[in-house]
């Protein structure tokens, strides 16, 4: 049986993504407003389980391990290339919004402002990874994990439990020092710290490569009620009444006392919270559920099918909107059509590559049985 809720969620969160990354009242459809994770973990959490459905039965030995790191490291090749060709075009429409508007400052808002005026050294930086522009992170940071696959992908398939502990302690170990990568030549670094993110996502290929290889996941009472709970508290906290103009002042819990639930270094309150949501989802929903194989379920399974092009195509898209929304005047309605129409953007998109050839990522192979929905916990 397929599990068919992957590339529907990896769909979902790509829509989240572009509509987060433009300013407006769209952003108010996805989930980031009631809770403290939003898209962004669940597309981090999906890369790393469906990597383990891809490649785990190479990586344990089970089928040639060296076509599957080397399928790996080419999947990293690929989004690299990617990677480089998206900065190019950003570099385009800000530039060209940049004259258009005669706004230099437009380059700075994206931060591609030192790769315009230092073209050389600005994409030397852009090659090395160490100069990310605005909107520009999430694809390095997928780069990097799948590169680790290349090279640790069979120890860690094989050694589930070391790879969990050491993944923890390299994930505390960089919230506690706040080491990161340089991202900028002005100072700052990766805002998703990879020491830290990566935690996230091997929690999610350690899970898929459990299901990979035909073993049941951890599915309890006390897993469920403890999840509903950490969302329950999350909804409260973040006190999303207040976004639709109800009860500005009424809080549930002191906002200094909430536990920590930060986003550049994956904090444990925002862990949790993810975890939490995507075990009571998955519980809920079986990997053949009627509703994603619909007609609107399909909508989205296909942009998850295609991630990268949707995913390029949205963050492009949200350049060209940002600047827009921001250099232009513009109402309410306008701002909701923008966000609405962008997502028709990409499901276009998705439909192209869809009639064009395969999937561009590697494909998930069939789920070995009707075992329980994917958990959160590794064990």
């Amino acid at each position: 049986m397929r599990d068919l809720r992957i590339d529907f969620f990896r769909g979902l969160a790509l829509c989240a993504i572009f509509l987060n990354h433009i300013p407006g009242p769209a952003t108010a459809l996805t989930w980031r407003h009631y809770g403290f994770s939003d898209a962004a973990d669940a597309f981090v959490f999906l890369a790393g389980f469906s990597a383990a459905l891809a490649w785990g039965a190479g990586f344990r030995g089970e089928r040639d391990t060296a076509r599957a790191k080397g399928s790996a490291l080419r999947r990293a090749l690929h989004l690299y290339r990617a990677h480089l060709l998206l900065v190019g075009a950003m570099l385009v429409l800000v530039t060209a919004g940049a004259w258009i508007y005669a706004n230099p400052a437009i380059k700075e808002m994206m931060a591609l402002g030192y790769l315009g005026n230092h073209p050389a050294d600005g994409w030397l930086r852009v090659a090395l990874l160490v100069y990310l522009p605005n909107l520009g992170d999430i694809l390095p940071m997928y780069i990097v994990f799948i590169s680790m696959l290349a090279l640790l992908g069979p120890v860690m398939a094989r050694n589930p439990l070391p790879t969990f502990v050491l993944s923890a302690l390299v994930w505390a170990w960089g919230g506690m020092t706040g080491i990161a990568p340089p991202a900028h030549p002005g100072g700052w670094s990766w805002f998703f710290n990879p020491l830290c993110w990566q935690f996230l996502f091997v929690i999610g290929f350690l899970l898929g490569n459990r299901v990979s290889s035909g073993k049941p996941l951890p599915h309890h009472p006390l897993l469920m009620t403890g999840a509903v709970i950490m969302v329950l508290y999350a909804l409260l906290a973040t006190t999303p009444w207040q976004s639709f103009g109800i009860g500005r002042e009424f809080r549930v819990f002191d906002p200094d006392a909430l536990i920590p639930h930060g986003k550049a270094t994956l904090e444990i309150g925002r862990l949790l919270h993810f975890l939490s949501l995507a075990y009571i989802v998955s519980s809920l929903i079986r990997p053949d559920a009627g509703f994603l194989g619909g007609l609107a379920g399909r909508q989205f399974s296909i942009m998850g099918r295609h991630s990268l092009p949707v995913f390029a195509g949205g963050v492009l898209l949200s350049v060209l909107w940002t600047i827009l929304i921001e250099q232009t005047p513009t109402t309410n309605r306008m701002e909701w059509m923008m966000g609405l129409s962008g997502l028709l953007i990409l499901r276009a998109i998705a439909m192209v590559w869809e009639h064009a050839g395969p999937a561009d990522r590697p494909a998930a192979r069939p789920m070995p049985a009707p075992a329980p929905a994917m958990p959160v916990a590794a064990t």
